[in-house]
């Protein structure tokens, strides 16, 4: 009986790390994809303010002064 319940208890520890392990894998991707859409929309914000400097020195150039 005693050798039945140590095997339950040693089925939920294992299942217990199982979520666990999972809950960080989530959370892992979770950060990752966070962390991407961040990156890309900085590259789109630099790349707006490159075209609007580009475009400011253009207009300074043709206009006469």
């Amino acid at each position: 009986m005693d050798a039945l319940n140590d095997d339950q208890e040693e089925m939920r520890i294992k299942k217990a790390r199982l979520r666990k392990k999972r809950r960080q894998q989530i959370t892992r991707e979770f950060m990752q994809m966070m962390q991407d859409s961040t990156m890309e929309s900085a590259a789109e914000t630099m790349r707006w303010i490159g075209g609007i400097a580009v475009f400011i020195v253009i207009m300074c150039l043709i206009v006469p002064h």
